[in-house]
């Protein structure tokens, strides 16, 4: 079996441990991908994550499953995986100016990333791919120019534009069944396209100009925010008896509105007025709602 074999087989079986599955339902779950395993071969495998990645498998015997240690479980992120796993060129070559991280916002675990690897050659190369993906039960196909994989709440999608129409497309990488890489060339990113993803919350596409949107949180959502930035510009300008207060340099997306809504009373936005006054709006309908 070759070793990009093995290694969709090791990367199904990471991306299920945080589930705590058994023994059984990571062979179902491998067998949904199309791969049915001897038990002694699921084994192995499981022996080889520990050996080859350096990832702590523990064996749960009173619940009968498998998870990752704890150390793994905090530590352990797609870069992590990528490089102890010593994906193709990719990665080798992945350090310095126009590496990995021009190509990958990494802040997440493994879950969904068997596609990354011709995905972030054709990036590399900015090579078009025809992209196949299941939507529900229906299976659909794209001519995708991709631009870049981001990860956002522990899910990982595809970025970039559709080769037709160069409309925005943004895919679950979960939900991407195929990929082929296509000898047409794309266009490179402009500098604009990629200032606007790295300026966003979460994946959706937005359009207009960073703005300073300042936040102030209550505790303990503070803490959490503390732990878990909200965005890589998330600065802290100081702290009251309430809670903190944040600063992020962003493009206020729907991203950025349905978090700071899933956030209720923890949060108020102080700056700009424009987005204090939209979602006071939207506090206010969610309100009316109630009556009645």
């Amino acid at each position: 079996m070759s070793h990009q074999a093995k290694l969709k087989r090791q990367l199904l079986i990471l991306e299920r441990l945080p589930h705590r599955p058994s023994f059984a339902e990571l062979a179902d779950h491998l067998e949904a991908h199309g791969l049915q395993l001897s038990p002694r071969t699921l084994q192995r495998d499981i022996e080889e994550i520990r050996a080859e990645l350096g990832i702590r498998v523990v064996y749960d015997r009173p619940a009968n499953c498998y998870t990752l240690s704890a150390a793994d479980a905090a530590r352990l992120g797609m870069r992590h995986v990528l490089e102890r796993a010593q994906w193709p060129e990719v990665v080798r070559q992945g350090g310095g100016s126009g590496g990995l991280d021009t190509m990958m916002c990494f802040s997440g675990g493994p879950q969904g990333v068997l596609q990354a690897g011709p995905l972030l050659r054709a990036i590399r190369e900015r090579r078009e791919t025809r992209v196949q993906y299941r939507t529900g039960n229906t299976l659909k196909e794209a001519r995708v120019q991709p631009h870049l994989l981001k990860e956002h709440h522990g899910r990982w999608y595809l970025l970039g534009r559709h080769a037709g129409n160069r409309l925005p497309i943004v895919l679950p990488l979960d939900q991407v069944v195929q990929v082929r890489t296509l000898a047409r060339r794309g266009t490179k990113p402009t500098a604009e396209q990629m200032a606007q993803y790295a300026a966003t919350v979460g994946v959706e596409p937005a359009s207009g100009k960073v703005v300073r949107v300042v936040l102030h949180v209550a505790r303990p959502r503070a803490q959490e925010l503390i732990a878990r930035p909200l965005h890589a510009s998330q600065q802290v300008l100081g702290s009251d008896r309430q809670g903190t207060t944040f600063a992020l340099e962003v493009v206020p997306n729907a991203g950025l509105r349905e978090q700071l809504m899933a956030w209720g009373a923890d949060v108020r936005v102080l700056e700009p007025r424009s987005l204090a006054r939209e979602m006071r709006q939207a506090h206010q309908a969610a309100v009316l709602r109630y009556k009645g």
